[in-house]
C-alpha cells in the first residue's frame, strides 16, 4: 500500500483503513514512512538471467511482427547461443521463452551452423542467434510487397524527420525534449527500416535457392 500510494492515493488509503494493523502505526497511510530499499534484496545474478530471457522472447516476437506471422501463431525457431553459461540459461528457462514468445524452441551452439535457405535470422548480443523457418508460415510474394512498401514508408518518414532535425530555426525555438523525441523516432524509423531492409533480402534469396532447386 505505501509503495502505491503516490500513484493511487484514494484507493490505497480506503485499503489502508480496512486493514488490521498493529496499533503503533499511523492512522493514516498518507503520514507512514515510505519502503526503504534494502541492498540484500538485489540480485545482480536473478536480473542478468531475465535480462537475457527477455531479449530472446522479444527478437522471437520482432521476427514474427517483421515477417508478418501472427504473435498467437506457435513458430518453430532455433536459437543458437555460443556462451555456456547462457545455453545453461536458456536451456533452463526455455518455457519462458516459449510462453512469452509462442514458439517451439531447441537450443543449440552451433553459430557456425548453415542458415537453411528461406530462415529469418536474428542476432542478440553478438553471441546469440535466432533461427526462424518461415515455410509454410506465409506467403512469400505477399510479404515482399508488403515488406517493400514498409520500406517506402520508413524511407519517407526518415527523410520527413531528416529534414526537420537539419532546420536550424526549429532547432533553435523547439524544446530540449522534443528535438530528443524527434532524434529518437529517428533513429527507431533507420533501425526498422534496416530490419525490413534485413527481411526483404532474406525471403528473395530463399526464393531463389527454391526457384534454383533441382525438381
Amino acid at each position: 500500500m505505501r509503495l502505491m500510494h503516490p500513484f493511487s492515493p484514494f484507493v490505497t488509503e480506503e485499503i489502508w483503513q480496512k486493514l488490521p494493523k498493529p496499533p503503533q502505526l499511523p492512522g493514516s497511510l498518507m503520514i507512514t514512512v515510505f519502503p526503504r530499499a534494502d541492498p540484500s534484496w538485489v540480485d545482480t545474478e536473478a536480473e542478468g538471467e531475465m535480462r537475457l530471457l527477455q531479449e530472446v522472447a522479444v527478437a522471437c516476437r520482432m521476427l514474427k511482427q517483421t515477417y508478418g506471422v501472427s504473435p498467437a501463431q506457435s513458430t518453430d525457431v532455433e536459437i543458437r547461443v555460443a556462451r555456456a553459461d547462457q545455453r545453461a540459461v536458456i536451456e533452463r528457462h526455455l518455457g519462458v521463452i516459449e510462453r512469452a514468445a509462442k514458439v517451439a524452441a531447441k537450443v543449440s551452439a552451433d553459430l557456425a551452423a548453415a542458415t537453411p535457405a528461406g530462415s529469418a535470422k536474428a542476432v542478440v548480443g553478438g553471441e546469440l542467434e535466432i533461427v526462424m523457418p518461415l515455410g509454410g508460415l506465409i506467403d512469400v510474394a505477399a510479404e515482399r510487397t508488403r515488406i517493400a512498401k514498409d520500406i517506402a514508408k520508413a524511407e519517407k518518414e526518415i527523410s520527413v524527420l531528416e529534414k526537420k532535425l537539419s532546420n536550424a530555426d526549429f532547432l533553435a525555438r523547439a524544446p530540449e525534449d522534443v528535438v530528443a523525441e524527434q532524434g529518437a523516432r529517428l533513429a527507431e524509423e533507420k533501425s526498422r527500416r534496416q530490419r525490413l531492409v534485413d527481411a526483404l533480402a532474406t525471403l528473395s534469396a530463399g526464393a531463389a535457392a527454391v526457384a534454383g532447386a533441382p525438381s
